[in-house]
């Protein structure tokens, strides 16, 4: 099933991935207005999945949440996912969600089974070496700055299918599979 995001904003305005891990309730709540979304939109409920931030909540949190049916999760911080993922039933699924420094992908790639920010070709290259030494084939998403803001990470917006021909022109990225 691929993943998909929708941008809507809850009642009053709230985000709409803001997801309070642990409370059934809210998880309930959240899918609803997913549905209607994806009626909206036109789009197919069982082609979207929701991805729920577990960045400070405790593995008893995280459990509460896949004992409320969610099986996908996205964390920020390897060592927060390094210490809390052991802990957690074998069916949660992860994917990390923030910016990753080269120092600690040896630690990330054996984790999570998708990469939402790799934000330059220095970055996925070390990705696809330490997969590679490791027999690994992690699935990336290519993090784009479509504002060109300086305090941002991402490869150039201004021109993301010159990002998209340079990621499959190098040939140092044969175990990195993008995605999305």
């Amino acid at each position: 099933m691929a993943a998909a995001f929708l941008d809507f904003e809850l009642a009053g305005g709230a985000p709409a991935l803001q997801l309070c891990v642990g409370s059934t309730e809210n998880l309930e709540r959240v899918r609803k207005q997913i549905a209607h979304a994806a009626a909206k939109a036109g789009g197919a409920i069982d082609e979207i999945e929701l991805v729920a931030i577990t960045k400070t909540h405790s593995p008893e949190k995280v459990s509460e949440a896949v004992e409320a049916g969610q099986t996908l999760f996205g964390e920020s911080r390897v060592q927060e996912a390094r210490a809390k993922i052991p802990e957690l039933p074998s069916n949660a699924r992860w994917h990390f969600v923030g910016h990753l420094q080269k120092n600690k992908i040896r630690y990330a790639l054996p984790l999570f089974e998708l990469f939402h920010g790799v934000d330059s070709l220095a970055l996925a290259q070390e990705m696809n070496r330490i997969a590679a030494d490791e027999g690994m084939h992690p699935r990336v998403l290519l993090e784009v700055n479509v504002a060109g803001e300086g305090s941002k990470f991402g490869f150039s917006g201004s021109r993301p299918i010159s990002c998209a021909n340079k990621w499959k022109s190098c040939s140092r990225c044969n175990d990195c599979r993008s995605w999305g």
